[in-house]
């Protein structure tokens, strides 16, 4: 697996709602699959597409009562090309952000 580089964005949201607004975006938005969460740590693991498929991974931590950082990590499959950065980060802290 190669780690390609990550995002991390501070929304204006309790850690809870951020968590669930990274759950909706991935499945609702990019149209991934959630494979694994475990909330009270804050983690979801995530993949995209059949063939090289991205795995994403988002660690949603609260910074306050009403502040969270979000950390949002990709890594992709084995490729004989060079691997091209995943536009699932970018598209993923867009929608978290607006």
């Amino acid at each position: 697996m190669a780690l390609h580089p990550s995002r991390t964005v501070e929304l204006e949201l309790a850690k809870d709602a951020a968590f669930d607004r990274c759950r909706y975006g991935i499945e609702h938005v990019l149209g991934g699959v959630v494979r694994e969460e475990h909330r009270a740590e804050g983690t979801l693991e995530a993949t995209f597409g059949l063939i090289y498929s991205d795995r994403l991974t988002c660690t949603v931590a609260g910074i306050d009562g009403t502040h969270t950082r979000v950390t949002i990590e990709t890594r992709r499959g084995a490729q004989a090309a060079p691997n091209a950065p995943s536009p699932y980060v970018k598209a993923l802290a867009d929608y978290l952000i607006n």
